[in-house]
């Protein structure tokens, strides 16, 4: 991404992410190599102190600091990923439209994993590592040690990565959006954490407003190249986005609030979805009754392999349509209201099926998003194989002998269907009434009792969470 040049501390900053190693245990761990009075350990211990002074938390128990290498740090995060766990979910995702479909997927994944990690805070360990410490200067060492620091009174004091994810708060236990919305809290109270104490510690009282014009430039930065991201851009704006745009959003709950009232988004002020971080106001998602849907993609579970149910949201979608979306429409979260999407894939199949509903607020919206697919879709060469499209009253559908994707516009309703045997089924079913109510009831995301894998996070695949 090409960002101006004031707008670098919030860039190192968003190198910096954590890392769940599920399996780790004592025996695979980075072993801490610092050295007790060298210059590294005392600006270590100096952002320790710092940012408990700043962030107005202390420690309940201690928390141990470690460096290790890039060779390491490969070597344990290549130790817990799972190449056939990534070609199934990036499949889908191809299928979907976000990436290409001719990426090497894990090759890929593993890359950008390398390059974007910078430090990470373990969780549940009380211990947090740098990575290639030498690369960084005195202020980036401090902010990058104060950015993890952070995580970890997070964890002590609100326990967020335990609880991420709330039964009953979304349609799907696996939502990306409400999961996105929570590390928009988590990475952006970091990220405003690690520079506030950065700049107060070296401006004091001038340390607000030097924090204040860069988080504000970043997020503006966010939208204004959201064209310009390296292919694929899906990863760098879902990657980005809890850094930046949760970091404006945390930044204005704390200048009007202070502290007290950022560590309410822990809990009593939880967001429940990234429409509520980008626009600044609650919102509910609308929810999608596939009771109707969900028999005719899970027709032959015997052969079923891979199957996902989940909200992507409006960051989500700014990633799907990067190349075709404004940022004026991106600020106000495309008028995106709500979503489902739910993916099945067979035995012996590289393509799968998926049914996906989407709400917004305006038919002007509606429309602009409706003509944004109708190109991503048009130019989706599945297969490296062009697609045929035709259009009719009733929508567009574009066809290749990998995929028979359908989409339609129905009021500020848009569906979008591929591979899907009963293609007049499903339709009957979204365009009823009661197919669309608030998000007041948790429905069944996938049959019980369906012989299926369900994907883990893809945004915990890429980033190594």
């Amino acid at each position: 991404m090409i960002h101006q040049s004031a707008n670098l501390p919030i860039r190192i900053l968003c190198m910096v992410i954590i890392v769940t190693l599920f399996a780790c245990n004592n025996a695979t761990q980075p072993i801490s190599v610092l050295i007790p009075g060298d210059r590294i350990e005392e600006l270590i211990e100096l952002a320790r102190t710092e940012t408990q002074k700043s962030r107005d938390l202390t420690f309940i128990r201690p928390v141990k600091t470690g460096m290790i290498t890039r060779d390491q740090f490969r070597r344990l995060y290549n130790s817990e990923s799972s190449s056939s766990q990534y070609e199934l979910i990036m499949n889908a995702f191809k299928q979907y439209g976000f990436v290409p479909d001719t990426m090497s997927s894990s090759k890929y994944i593993a890359s950008y994993n390398e390059n974007f990690a910078a430090a990470f805070y373990k969780n549940g360990s009380d211990s947090l590592y740098i990575i290639d410490v030498s690369e960084y200067n005195d202020a980036s060492l401090f902010a990058l040690a104060s950015h993890e620091f952070t995580h970890a009174l997070q964890e002590q004091h609100f326990n967020p990565f335990a609880n991420q994810n709330y039964p009953g708060l979304v349609q799907s236990s696996l939502s990306s959006d409400y999961y996105l919305s929570q590390l928009c809290i988590t990475e952006g109270d970091a990220n405003v954490s690690g520079l506030y104490t950065l700049y107060k510690f070296i401006y004091q009282e001038a340390g607000h407003d030097t924090t204040d014009s860069l988080i504000r430039i970043s997020e503006s930065d966010f939208y204004t190249n959201i064209k310009s991201t390296e292919a694929p851009g899906y990863l760098d704006i879902q990657g980005y986005a809890p850094y930046e745009i949760g970091a404006g959003y945390v930044w204005d709950i704390f200048t009007k609030g202070k502290w007290d009232a950022v560590n309410r988004l822990f809990h009593a002020d939880r967001p429940i979805s990234t429409r509520q971080i980008i626009t600044r106001t609650a919102h509910t998602p609308w929810s999608f009754d596939f009771s109707a849907i969900m028999p005719v993609l899970l027709s032959n579970t015997t052969k079923l392999i891979f199957a996902d149910d989940d909200t992507y949201g409006p960051i989500m979608l700014m990633a799907l349509l990067n190349k075709y979306v404004d940022a004026e429409h991106c600020k106000a979260a495309l008028g995106w209201q709500g979503d489902r999407c739910a993916f099945t894939l067979s035995d012996n199949q590289k393509w799968g099926s998926f049914v996906w509903a989407l709400k917004f607020d305006t038919p002007e919206n509606t429309e602009y998003v409706y003509e944004r697919l109708d190109s991503l879709y048009t130019n989706r060469n599945l297969g490296q194989l062009t697609a045929t499209r035709i259009a009719d009253t009733s929508g567009i559908s574009y066809s290749n002998a990998n995929s028979q994707l359908f989409l339609r516009k129905s009021g500020t309703f848009i569906f979008i269907m591929d591979n899907v045997s009963s293609k007049s089924t499903v339709l009957a079913a979204l365009d009823k009434p009661s197919a669309v109510a608030k998000k007041d009831t948790h429905y069944t995301a996938l049959s019980p009792t369906a012989d299926i894998r369900v994907k883990h996070q893809i945004i915990d695949m890429i980033i190594g969470r």
